[in-house]
């Protein structure tokens, strides 16, 4: 998939793998995690928006989804990650678009949502 317009990239990030998101994250998360033949379900605690979310040691509460790229990309700094799929707890990374602030503020307030099929 293409990295977006204006969202940065270099070779060096997307190595970069997160120094908290280690091999203990993923034995936590995946146990978490209902793949159907789409979605890749998060079925751990959820924040008050409606996303999953876990804890991670030296970051406190983070979004499931972008743990769920974290683990499969590296970091994804100062983006945001679109659900493609217009599902808040899925957390399969194919379904996840990095996209910048202000345009998914901007697709957000359209009430518009991505949904592509994979």
């Amino acid at each position: 998939m293409p990295w977006p317009k204006g969202v940065p990239q270099t070779a060096e990030h997307v190595a970069k793998r997160s120094a908290a998101v280690t091999r203990s994250v993923a034995n936590r998360f995946w146990p978490n995690v209902l793949k159907t033949k789409t979605c890749w379900i998060w079925t751990g605690a959820e924040n008050g928006h409606g996303y999953g979310q876990i804890h991670i040691q030296g970051r406190g509460p983070m979004t499931a989804h972008r743990v769920s790229w974290m683990l499969k990309y590296g970091d994804v700094p100062d983006v945001d990650l679109h659900h493609t799929c217009a599902t808040r707890l899925c957390v399969r990374p194919l379904h996840l678009v990095p996209i910048a602030r202000v345009e998914h503020t901007k697709l957000h307030k359209k009430g518009a949502t991505w949904k592509w099929h994979h």
